[in-house]
């Protein structure tokens, strides 16, 4: 059973709102990069995705990371996976289990330093990350240095129910607390979970299956960045149009995208967003 769920940031940027949103002009927003820990009762600390280590940004190179502080990325050490697990109350020895949307390098840099936990994705994320030499797929936005080592604890899934053609997920603890479904378009194996938590609610994390909650809810368009990262747009408004049945027919579930604006708001003005008891 899930009894709580925390969403918090990692770090986030100051970019112009055209930057993700169609349209959005030259107004400066902030963009963060979410995080999330389901508590459940038995396999404790459930991570979804690891999006910066202690290196932060450096993770594709020094000079990269250089660059994109420079530009505009904010990032605090305090704010990278293991201080933000033991703010949380949770000693990272304790994290068994975390959860991948997918591997791009704003939600990998945490993984070297929780490598002794079972990571879960699909294996159409792994393959095409590993594709090409690292090189190419670090212009795709992967930096395999953050997981080219660990594929002894990764567990891939194929295939994984797509969200378009099954209201059921992999079941991934057997015990109807975690869902795993197919949300493809930004990567070719990007994935989504559905988070029961104790008290009967759910959440769908959905990792950058869109931007901004707007983007599903109020069929607000895409900006530059999301079109240009995005493998596949017609697979974009595939998720899309299924995310949005699910949650006409699931009208109770709590959305989470990585990068929603006004949540990222809510955790750098007041802290971590506590779902549940």
């Amino acid at each position: 059973m899930i009894e709580r769920f925390w969403l918090f940031h990692c770090a986030y940027a100051r970019i112009p709102r055209s930057l993700i949103v169609e349209g959005g002009g030259w107004e400066l927003v902030t963009l963060p990069m979410l995080c999330g820990v389901a508590e459940h009762s038995e396999y404790g600390p459930i991570l979804f995705d690891a999006p910066y280590g202690h290196e932060g940004p450096s993770n594709l190179g020094a000079l990269m990371g250089s660059v994109m502080q420079r530009t505009g990325l904010v990032f605090r050490e305090r704010w990278s996976v293991v201080p933000r697990l033991e703010q949380l109350g949770h000693r990272p020895a304790d994290v068994s289990h975390i959860l991948m949307t997918h591997l791009h390098y704003d939600h990998t840099g945490g993984m070297k330093t929780l490598a002794h936990a079972q990571f879960h994705l699909s294996r159409r994320e792994w393959e095409f990350a590993h594709q090409d030499s690292a090189r190419r797929a670090g212009a795709r936005g992967y930096a395999r240095s953050d997981f080219q080592s660990l594929e002894h604890c990764v567990t891939l899934y194929e295939p994984v129910p797509h969200l378009a053609d099954s209201q059921e997920g992999i079941d991934l603890f057997g015990d109807g607390s975690i869902e795993m479904f197919f949300l493809p378009g930004h990567t070719p194996g990007h994935c989504g979970y559905r988070i029961h938590l104790g008290d009967g609610s759910a959440i769908f994390f959905a990792g950058d299956a869109a931007y901004t909650r707007a983007q599903v809810f109020d069929e607000q368009g895409f900006g530059l960045m999301p079109k240009t990262v995005g493998t596949s747009m017609g697979g974009v408004q595939v998720s899309l149009r299924a995310l949005r049945r699910h949650l006409k027919e699931h009208p109770d579930d709590v959305l989470i995208t990585s990068h929603d604006l006004q949540l990222g708001e809510r955790c750098i003005e007041d802290g971590p967003i506590c779902y549940g008891d």
